[in-house]
């Protein structure tokens, strides 16, 4: 049986998606070229309570992503909206706005959509080799990296780590072939820094 599609991209899986950080969705979200959502109980708004899925203020959102660290800080956010509308509300319970944490922050699946076929996102990704999504294999890379976490064989720096990985894909490839050391370094920060921070 077939499964019905996703309908929201968590920020992170987007930023995998496409190839790039979460700080780059949201500062584009910032600009009204796209919008971010969240999940929201009842929450009393300028004369109505809304709940379940809304849009959120990109701009409330930008101290939470000065880096683009996996464990941010929670943000509060004063303006949503229901979920599809430009009918902007204020938050007046709490007073101080509602807390999100970046793992509830989403891309609802026709805006994503919308934003790859405007911009042509897939496209020159599959197209440009210093992208990183010249069709390598991510996940054989992190199952790798996993089984190394697994047998505490990590090494002590990131950059280590990365020339490790980059040459764990050009003994893979027939041509010798392996993404740049930045598309790798995207890859592996949030696990390398939340390995670090849990330590």
């Amino acid at each position: 049986m077939a499964l019905p599609p996703r309908p929201y991209w968590p920020l992170h899986d987007l930023a995998n998606r496409w190839d790039c950080l979460r700080s780059d969705i949201v500062q584009w979200a910032v600009t009204d070229q796209i919008q971010i959502s969240s999940i929201v109980g009842s929450t009393a708004c300028d004369g109505e309570i809304l709940c379940g899925l809304v849009d959120v203020c990109a701009v409330s959102l930008t101290p939470m992503f000065l880096t683009n660290r996996e464990y941010s800080t929670p943000c509060r956010v004063r303006k949503i909206a229901a979920s599809g509308t430009t009918d902007w509300k204020h938050v007046l319970a709490p007073p101080e706005g509602i807390l999100i944490d970046a793992q509830y922050l989403f891309v609802t699946s026709s805006e994503v959509a919308r934003f790859e076929e405007e911009y042509d996102v897939l496209r020159r990704s599959n197209g440009s080799s210093s992208t990183g999504t010249k069709g390598y294999d991510w996940e054989g890379m992190l199952s790798h990296l996993a089984l190394q976490i697994h047998r505490r064989a990590v090494p002590k720096t990131q950059g280590d780590l990365v020339a490790e990985m980059q040459q764990w894909f050009i003994d893979r490839s027939p041509n010798a072939e392996a993404p740049d050391e930045r598309s790798i370094r995207r890859r592996i920060t949030p696990l390398w820094q939340a390995m670090h921070e849990r330590a």
